[in-house]
């Protein structure tokens, strides 16, 4: 899987919707004080979270709900722009 490099500067932004219950249980979950840096983590298994216990993170069915109806709605405005 393709990590970030040190050099590369994070320009991009994504935003994702989660229920209280959600925010709480990742919150209770992670590792690092940064929300985003923890989830970063554990999806892009880049490595800097190799030290510690190896944890499998899923997210919950409504974020993979909502992340692929982000994607299909990338994938028709790209056909619609072709």
């Amino acid at each position: 899987m393709t990590g970030s490099s040190a050099a590369e500067k994070r320009t991009k932004q994504l935003i994702i919707r989660v229920s209280p219950t959600e925010f709480e249980t990742l919150t209770r979950q992670k590792t690092h004080p940064n929300l985003a840096r923890y989830i970063r983590e554990r999806v892009l298994e880049d490595g800097k979270a190799s030290d510690k216990k190896t944890v499998k993170f899923q997210f919950p069915p409504e974020v993979v709900r909502v992340l692929a109806g982000m994607g299909n709605n990338l994938n028709q405005i790209a056909k619609a722009l072709n």
